[in-house]
Order: structure tokens, then sequence, then C-alpha cells
């Protein structure tokens, strides 16, 4: 695939999962630096639109601007505009921690691309225990058919990632020790659905494509997880 051919890709469906789309962001710089900008700017785009402007503001700006003269009008009109851009501002300033943990999340999964794609392999019990041990946690139980288990960081912190198979493709599980959310916090972005669960000093996130449910792997991982405090 072309760069051209995945940027068009990209503008329609950033979270494109075809193998050859998955492919190409490996393999250039330049495209997966294009994959995140564009998602940024989703992100920015849905807060904003997502501000409530008080009741009948539009309308008294709308009917202000019918009763001046043209001059006045381009001031009026711009002088709607920047309350819009201010509220816009206040609403990303006020946006909830844990949709913002949400969004890093969504982002951290578009860094490791290679992870999204389905693999038949199975690590290790010893493999899995000594991952969830190095990220300062342990399993009581088991969490699913685990095909990934390994370490990365998440804003500074090292932390465990783990793939499990789910019945039509993979399901992430972040542990985010001292990552505090108040109440399970939905996730639904760029193709993506799950849960940041809370859980006593931390939060686990689990995540997979639409169209796989996550309830089951949600359920064992907050009954099996635990923090070595």
């Amino acid at each position: 695939m072309e760069c051209m051919e995945f940027r068009r890709l990209c503008g329609g469906d950033p979270g494109n999962r075809e193998a050859a789309y998955l492919s190409h962001r490996l393999a250039c710089r330049a495209c997966a630096a294009f994959v995140e900008e564009v998602i940024s700017m989703d992100r920015l785009l849905q807060r904003a639109m997502a501000v409530e402007l008080p009741a009948g503001m539009v309308d008294r700006i709308v009917a202000d601007v019918t009763m001046r003269s043209a001059y006045r009008q381009r001031w009026v009109a711009l002088a709607a505009s920047m309350v819009i851009a201010v509220g816009a501002v206040v609403g990303v300033i006020r946006y909830d921690s844990g949709a913002v943990l949400a969004d890093e999340v969504v982002e951290h999964l578009f860094h490791e691309p290679d992870l999204l794609i389905p693999v038949d392999s199975t690590v290790t019990q010893a493999r899995l225990t000594a991952v969830v041990d190095r990220a300062g946690a342990e399993l009581t139980g088991g969490v699913g058919d685990v095909s990934y288990a390994g370490l990365c960081y998440f804003r500074g912190r090292l932390v465990a990632h783990l793939v499990i198979r789910g019945e039509h493709g993979p399901v992430t599980i972040l542990l985010l020790p001292d990552e505090s959310v108040t109440v399970a916090t939905p996730i639904d972005e760029a193709g993506y659905h799950g849960t940041i669960l809370p859980l006593e000093h931390g939060s686990i996130a689990v995540i997979a494509e639409d169209g796989e449910s996550t309830g089951a792997v949600e359920q064992r991982a907050v009954q099996v997880v635990r923090w070595q405090i």
C-alpha cells in the first residue's frame, strides 16, 4: 500500500483493521504520525461539539445579527464565534479525567498495532506471571486464553499489557496501578470499545474492537487482579 492510499483510508477511518493498512502503518513512520494527528483532531472536535451552550444563546446571537448593519454583523458574528470557541476550550479543560485516561488508553493501542492482529500462539504461565509481577501486580486466577503478555510504559510507568483471545478478535487488558477512576469509565473511540474499571490502588482497562464483547473478560479481570502493596 502506498502512502497516498493509506492516508485516504485513514481520513475515512483511522482505526482501519485491514492487514495492508496495519502493515503500512508499522513500516512507515510518517504515516503512523499522520494517524495520530487525525485521531487527536477527531478528539478535539468531539470535545468541542459536546460543549452545551446556555439555552437560547444561539437564537439570541442570530437575532442580534439580523438587526444590525452589515458592518456590525461581522463583529457580532466574530463575537459569537469567540463565545463558542471559549466554551469549547472550557469544555476541554473541564473534560473528565476518566475520559482523558480513556483517550490515552486508545492512543496507547495505536502505538502497538501489531498486537491488534490475531495470532494462534499462547504465552506460558511462567511468562504471564513474570510480566504481571514485574508490573507490580499478581493474578489469583485465570483471565482467559492469553496470546501476548508484555511490559510497556504508560504515563511514565511500567504496566502489564495482556492480549486475550476473544470470540471474534483480540481483547486487550492494561493493568494500571495508581491510575484511579471513581466509577467504571466507558471507552468508545476509533473503532474500539471497552471499560476502565476501578480497582483499589489503580484501575484495569479492557478494550476490544467493535463487535467483540468485553464483559466476560472485565468480570474475570476484576476478580483475579491484585496489586502488590
